[in-house]
């Protein structure tokens, strides 16, 4: 897609886990993204996004799911939202992108 992304919509977040935590165990792992109550991570592989749950400040062994990712595919974007931000999330989406129903 040819668009420029609203600032609004662009933010980095910090894990609660260190990345060389995730790496000693899961060395495999590319990427990671934290939910905002520190209860679930997404982590990503060259072939996979594996879905795990978190307790204690420290990510579980098995993951949740894992979904497979196809060659050329790549995650752009990541962004939580609880609460009234994600009647926020979906008004900025539909206002400044042409959603396909």
């Amino acid at each position: 897609m040819n668009i420029l992304v609203p600032s609004k919509l662009i933010n980095y977040d910090e894990l609660s886990i260190q990345w060389g935590e995730i790496k000693s165990s899961l060395p495999w792992m590319l990427d990671a993204y934290q939910s905002p109550l520190q209860d679930m991570a997404l982590l990503t592989s060259k072939d996979s996004l594996s879905i795990y749950a978190m307790e204690d400040g420290r990510i579980l062994e098995q993951p949740l799911r894992e979904i497979a990712l196809q060659e050329g595919d790549a995650i752009i974007m990541a962004e939580w939202a609880i609460g009234d931000y994600v009647d926020k999330w979906d008004e900025i989406v539909k206002e400044s992108f042409n959603i396909l129903e």
